[in-house]
């Protein structure tokens, strides 16, 4: 987010998770996507890491940037769980909710931009 309010052109390469989770799930779900993880906010729940890209490149030449990982080594990994014929399913949530401009003014004059 600090990044984003100060206008940091690129992919975001250090970020910080913070869920219901417990700190030691959301690092090994994290592990395989990140060059480096952190635990400075393991108390409070919160693991950051900093995030490995690569350049790919296509047959027209054009670029972009793709979230890299060693998956191989991943300690934690993800599988189906069994869903019962006719269970219904729980209705989806949004993971994220949109920054009301006025916050983000906020933010920014905090930051004196």
């Amino acid at each position: 987010m600090r990044d984003a309010l100060l206008g940091v052109e690129g992919p975001i390469e250090e970020i910080d998770f913070t869920t219901d989770a417990r700190p030691e799930e959301i690092e090994a779900l994290m592990r395989p996507l990140c060059r480096a993880v952190w635990e400075q906010g393991r108390e409070f729940g919160t693991i950051g890491g900093t995030l490995a890209f690569a350049t790919e490149t296509e047959d027209d030449g054009s670029t972009h940037d793709v979230l890299t990982g060693d998956y191989a080594s991943a300690a934690a990994t993800w599988a189906p769980s069994e869903l019962p014929p006719g269970q219904r399913l729980q209705e989806p949530q949004p993971l994220f909710r949109t920054l009301p401009p006025a916050a983000a003014a906020e933010a920014l004059a905090r930051l004196g931009m």
